[in-house]
């Protein structure tokens, strides 16, 4: 713990979504640890507005709000030369998968062209550490969301080790609680008298809770000493069918009372999620549930170029296009019962 505080004692700390489940949840863990200042920064009016309340029934006051688009990089770069953070957790994103399936151009405009922009600011501004929250749904891709986030980590790997920012990527899976996760649906559709419903019957995800999955990330900052991607020991995955029945039991309602009806895989979503677990490597800290992924020998400049070119073209494309152009780019995205499987099926043709 002493570590862990001494990583963050007297930093300038920028949090990107810092009104969303996981920035609200770093802030929180930061209060305790002597910062200099916290920026947090957000394109919610209202997610602000809610943590400001929170901050304030803390007496917590060594803080700047921001209502920004992290997409606007004339924007973000009055945010960095105002306040020059040094440390930057990246927890800005789109992140529900079907919502993403539709909304292709707002998740890669989000997804990718936010982080760039954030991580481009890094380096010219000489940022310590950039910790970019990131998915398990990044692993084999078979979402828009998913690929989005795993074209935002290709775009920082090339940036490992080049520069005096240390870029530290964290993937981790599902995050209890958190808006639009199963538990708080679950307990509206009770509250409506059900049914609750699930995608499958054998449906499973791996789940956190938002502070172990903030402390881990808070390791991962504190204990990397050069660019590295993390993994967090997850546990076993969970059936989400067990999940609802768990939180009927929790609630002292029989499961005859609600019923529990099957409305089959929503577009982009795994039956079972999966984690890299074969290719990491234990890594010494606190918890010992880090886990530390390998580096790719070979990351190319190329990548960045083809992303930024990407990034580019993106307002004369339609969603079509933009799909297939991140499936030219994040090789191994394979669509899952999606309007896009249309385009890995001409890849085979």
């Amino acid at each position: 713990k002493s570590l862990i505080k001494e990583g963050f004692k007297q930093k300038t700390i920028l949090i990107t979504g810092a009104s969303g489940s996981i920035g609200r949840e770093i802030v929180k863990e930061l209060l305790d640890l002597e910062p200099a200042k916290l920026i947090l920064l957000d394109n919610s009016e209202s997610g602000i507005f809610e943590l400001i309340q929170e901050l304030e029934y803390l007496n917590f006051t060594i803080y700047d709000t921001i209502i920004a688009d992290i997409r606007n990089s004339t924007r973000m770069a009055t945010v960095f030369e105002k306040y020059r953070p040094e440390i930057i957790f990246h927890a800005a994103a789109y992140k529900h998968v079907p919502l993403m399936e539709n909304n292709p151009y707002e998740a890669v405009t989000v997804n990718v062209l936010g982080t760039k922009i954030i991580a481009d600011l890094s380096v010219n501004y000489g940022v310590e550490k950039f910790v970019f929250i990131s998915s398990d749904k990044a692993i084999n891709p078979s979402s828009v969301m998913g690929a989005t986030k795993r074209m935002a980590e290709l775009y920082l790997q090339v940036y490992y080790n080049q520069y005096p920012t240390i870029f530290i990527t964290t993937r981790f899976g599902n995050v209890l609680g958190s808006s639009g996760s199963v538990l708080p649906l679950f307990r509206k559709q009770i509250a409506h008298g059900g049914p609750i419903k699930i995608t499958h019957q054998e449906a499973s995800r791996y789940f956190l809770t938002s502070r172990e999955a903030v402390q881990l990330v808070l390791e991962a900052a504190v204990y990397a000493q050069k660019s590295e991607t993390f993994l967090f020991e997850m546990g076993e995955p969970i059936l989400i069918s067990n999940l609802a029945k768990n939180v009927l039991k929790a609630l002292d309602i029989e499961e005859n009372e609600v019923a529990i009806q099957i409305i089959g895989l929503r577009p982009g979503e795994k039956l079972h999620e999966e984690i890299d677990y074969d290719k990491t490597i234990k890594f010494g800290s606190y918890s010992g549930r880090l886990l530390l992924m390998p580096q790719r020998v070979n990351i190319e400049n190329d990548q960045q170029f083809q992303i930024d070119k990407f990034l580019k073209q993106l307002d004369d494309l339609n969603h079509l296009e933009i799909v297939g152009g991140l499936k030219r780019i994040v090789t191994n995205y394979v669509s899952i019962n999606s309007k896009y499987d249309i385009l890995d099926q001409k890849d085979k043709s």
